[in-house]
């Protein structure tokens, strides 16, 4: 695969399989509202890493040990704070 192309067919693959949903007997991924929810999660999880990488979350986790308070330290909402915590394993 060329750099900067998606494996379309790959990606529908991965979506279906997780999801149960069997491919059309034509061959098409039809199960759009599952590849949304599946990119929207890859969205917010580059969206948080990039925002709170390790380092920074770690340290910020450990100078307050609350969501809220970790949130606001590191200029982000509540919730994108508690996904990276949850992610790291930290709550």
């Amino acid at each position: 695969m060329a750099r900067g192309f998606v494996d379309v067919q790959g990606v529908a693959d991965q979506v279906l399989a997780k999801t149960g949903t069997l491919r059309r007997p034509n061959g098409y991924a039809v199960d759009i509202e599952a590849i949304l929810r599946t990119y929207s999660h890859f969205d917010n999880m580059f969206a948080a890493r990039v925002l709170m990488p390790k380092a920074s979350i770690l340290e910020a986790w450990r100078a307050t040990k609350g969501v809220g308070r970790c949130a606001h330290l590191l200029e982000v909402s509540t919730e994108a704070a508690g996904y990276r915590l949850r992610e790291l394993q930290l709550i």
